[in-house]
């Protein structure tokens, strides 16, 4: 126990020094330092203490705020989501359509923290607070209860409006710290168990106050007034991770996303890997049924107190710290895949063992207990697993597109609407519908309460479990399928660094360092191209093994970035250049006039010249609306990006050029979606012709290393000057006020 002890401690001291060591500063080979990720940690546990209130409101029919503290029918709940779906759709469109066309100063992701958290939490408010009282018949029958379910569905799509940005906000800008896959998939660990400690803080304290009201959790009085602290030092927090975080996309520095709708909609939706992942969502949506009861026994069954369900519930909580803890080791050593499918599977087969086991307290609570692990280790594993989407769909589109994956994803998400009327069904089998005569502890009706019937309730407990494995089932199947593995996109993401650093070169912004990680990667992988992999010999050391496996790993990963460097020798990238010459030689004016070209045989050039035909027609229709008296321009690139060196010291000069930039944004923007063809055309000829000067790039490699050792100095010196500056100011303040104290003692 000693050496364990000895061990751990040695652990936590290891992983101080290191932060301490790069707090300010990652560790070589890394992008995010310690003080990012303690800032974003912070961050998260105020999202999710501002969303404690607002993620308690959902369109299900079991939910414990619409459906039981507020009484709404549950097959009602269910209309009313199919109708939040359908009005959704458009509000995911605009939302999409925001997020793939930002380019703001602050980031992509990071001024949604800003912008939204307040207003999601005062929808919130204002779902619990109105005074449905005051309907006629105090909104509970007749014409004040559908006046209640119209008032809710209102305020139910002011919530969708605003809290997906503030949500986007928090969990894309995870999948943008780092580019590289395993570092993610650490920071998400780690932001992880500081998050995971605002539910386990305030949900025990919930529990025991919902103990002690009549109608235990159904009791709008809850959601009222125990809610409200902890909502509003949450959105206080979340500020924490939107002032101290950066964003790290891999893309040129002079590259401006305007991604058209039709075009990004339609680039998503080939991504087979996403419309897996959706699968797994839409078939699986019965996986988290066995919830319900857990919440039955004890808001209907009453068969524990507030106090004891809070402890299991702290107990159960502690689960996540193991599992966020464990995730990374596990994915490590087996991959994400492998993981989520052996997560899905054992928990099929608990499932299959609380079937005679979820009357008894202490069985049901070590299922949850482990239920609750395997669910945190999927959570950790989803936004990795959706940042590597992302990554290989900017590797084979060239864009990156974030919030259209959400747009085709809701529109998938309409093909499983059927499904949603499952479980309202499953309900009105076992007894629980509207006009069944159950009233709550008030005496008002309330359907739900039919559960306090031990028939009903034991009945619901086993449909719900079997429903649960049906639903645990189809969701792991989908996953056999997926095959982005943690090889694949690490090449990727290598290759996206050498698209970024030839695109930056040939426009002369290619920054030292940038230029001397893409070289390293080139010849890295020029090295390892077509070398034998190193055998695993059974006396090899774990240095040695570990050495071995991370060699094997490059030499996989080296064949992409040669075929990258090799693809304009390819028939298909030769028909591209063809035609982006043709488009390049007639000129923004060519734009006006649109040819097809005839279709070839080859399936494959045929495809490529058909998308060549349909991109040059949706540009002639842009331009010709946009630019109607032929006047198009291409924007100064250097007078644009001289605006973002504007001072901003007062306030008057912020907002001026805050005013600048968004006008100069509106006409770069404008300029691109109509000229995408001759923009796209130029980039295609700028990258094959520095793919010819690639050997030039490389000579300049020794030159580049040296400068960026001299940056890399010059910014230690400067931050140290800066620590220095920072520590003389806190000596003067406490100095001062030593002073002050001894003057005011002196009087």
């Amino acid at each position: 126990m000693a050496n364990a002890g000895g061990g751990l401690a040695a652990k936590i001291n290891g992983f101080v020094s290191e932060a301490a060591l790069h707090w300010s500063k990652p560790a070589k080979g890394n992008y995010v330092p310690y003080k990012e990720i303690a800032g974003y940690s912070v961050g998260m546990f105020g999202y999710y203490c501002a969303i404690a209130l607002v993620s308690k409101i959902g369109l299900d029919g079991t939910n414990a705020v619409i459906a039981q503290a507020l009484g709404v029918d549950p097959t009602h709940v269910t209309m009313m989501n199919v109708l939040n779906t359908f009005v959704c759709f458009w509000l995911t469109m605009f939302r999409s359509h925001v997020v793939d066309n930002s380019r703001n100063r602050n980031g992509r992701f990071r001024p949604f923290i800003k912008r939204f958290g307040i207003p999601t939490v005062l929808l919130a408010f204002a779902v619990v607070w109105f005074p449905y009282q005051w309907l006629p018949d105090g909104g509970l029958t007749g014409t004040g209860y559908w006046m209640k379910v119209g008032i809710i569905m209102f305020l139910f799509l002011g919530i969708q409006l605003v809290w997906p940005f503030y949500s986007l906000g928090f969990n894309d800008l995870v999948r943008v710290l780092s580019p590289n896959s395993q570092e993610r998939q650490n920071v998400i660990a780690i932001t992880s168990i500081v998050w995971s400690l605002a539910p386990t803080i305030y949900n025990p304290i919930i529990t025991m106050i919902s103990g002690h009201l009549p109608n235990r959790t159904a009791d709008i009085t809850l959601y009222k007034y125990a809610f409200i602290p902890i909502t509003l030092l949450g959105v206080a927090m979340s500020y924490v991770g939107y002032y101290t975080t950066h964003e790290r996309i891999i893309q040129s520095r002079e590259h401006i996303n305007k991604i058209n709708i039709i075009q990004a909609f339609r680039s998503v939706a080939k991504n087979k890997n996403f419309w897996i992942i959706c699968a797994a969502g839409w078939v699986g949506f019965l996986e988290g049924a066995s919830g319900d009861i857990w919440e039955w026994a004890f808001t209907y069954q009453e068969r524990f107190t507030g106090e004891q369900r809070a402890l299991v519930d702290f107990l159960v909580s502690n689960a996540a710290l193991w599992a966020m803890l464990l995730t990374p080791l596990l994915t490590k050593r087996f991959g994400k895949r492998a993981v989520l499918i052996g997560s899905n599977v054992l928990n099929i087969l608990l499932l299959g063992v609380t079937y005679n086991t979820y009357n008894l307290l202490i069985p049901f609570a070590v299922f949850r207990y482990v239920n609750f692990f395997l669910g945190t280790v999927q959570q950790t594993i989803g936004p990795a697993i959706d940042a590597d989407i992302r990554d290989a769909q900017q590797y084979l589109s060239g864009e990156r597109i974030d919030g259209m994956f959400g747009l085709v994803g809701y529109v998938g998400s309409i093909i499983g609407m059927g499904t949603n009327f499952v479980k309202p069904a499953l309900l009105r089998r076992g007894g629980i519908y509207k006009g069944n005569q159950a009233v709550d502890n008030y005496g008002n009706p309330n359907m739900l309460f039919a559960l306090k019937d031990p028939a009903v309730y034991h009945k619901m407990s086993k449909t719900m479990i079997v429903a649960s494995v049906i639903g645990a089932m189809a969701n792991v199947i989908p996953m056999f399928f997926y095959d982005i593995s943690e090889k694949k996109q690490r090449a990727m993401a290598r290759v996206l660094r050498v698209r970024a650093m030839l695109e930056d070169y040939g426009n002369g912004v290619c920054t030292p360092g940038q230029m001397v990680e893409g070289v390293d990667i080139i010849r890295q992988a020029r090295a390892d191209f077509g070398a034998p992999p190193v055998t695993l010999a059974p006396g090899m050391t774990r240095k040695q093994r570990l050495e071995a496996k991370i060699r094997n790993e490059d030499i996989s990963v080296a064949n992409y970035v040669v075929d990258e460097l090799k693809k304009f020798e390819t028939p298909e990238i030769r028909r591209k250049v063809e035609l982006a010459r043709q488009i390049s030689d007639a000129g923004l004016e060519g734009l006006y006039r649109f040819t097809p070209v005839p279709l070839s045989a080859d399936p494959k050039l045929r495809a490529i010249e058909r998308e060549h035909n349909n991109a040059l027609r949706r540009a002639q229709s842009n331009v010709t609306r946009c630019y109607p008296n032929h006047d198009i321009q291409e924007p100064d690139l250097a007078a644009c990006e001289a605006l973002y060196d504007l001072p901003e010291d007062s306030r008057e000069q912020a907002k001026s050029k805050n005013a600048a930039i968004k006008a100069m944004e509106a006409e770069r923007s404008k300029f691109i979606n109509s000229a995408k063809p001759f923009t796209d055309a130029r980039r295609l000829l700028t990258e094959m012709e520095n793919q010819t000067h690639l050997e030039a790039i490389l000579a300049q490699y020794d030159e580049a290393v040296t400068q960026t050792a001299e940056n890399e100095r010059k910014a230690d010196e400067a931050a140290a000057l800066e620590r220095e500056a920072r520590k003389l100011e806190t000596e003067r303040l406490k100095e001062e006020r030593r002073l002050e104290k001894a003057a005011k003692k002196k009087k």
